[in-house]
């Protein structure tokens, strides 16, 4: 989920760049993972910036699959 989302379900004090990639516990779902939405990844500076949420999106999916 994105930022928005994880603030509904999470709390206004989670921060995607923060807790990206972490693993919480919640009355919805044993293990849900915050990360980027797929569209911010469009939104990046540039195509560096790009490459690099695009990585740590793929990285976050990896994980989230081995749940």
């Amino acid at each position: 989920m994105g930022a928005t989302a994880a603030r509904s379900l999470l709390g206004a004090d989670v921060r995607l760049m923060r807790d990206r990639g972490r693993v919480f516990r919640t009355p919805w779902a044993p293990r849900t993972l915050a990360t980027f939405h797929p569209s911010a990844i469009l939104r990046g500076a540039d195509e560096a910036a790009q490459a690099e949420l695009y990585r740590l999106l793929v990285e976050d999916l990896r994980l989230a699959a081995v749940a």
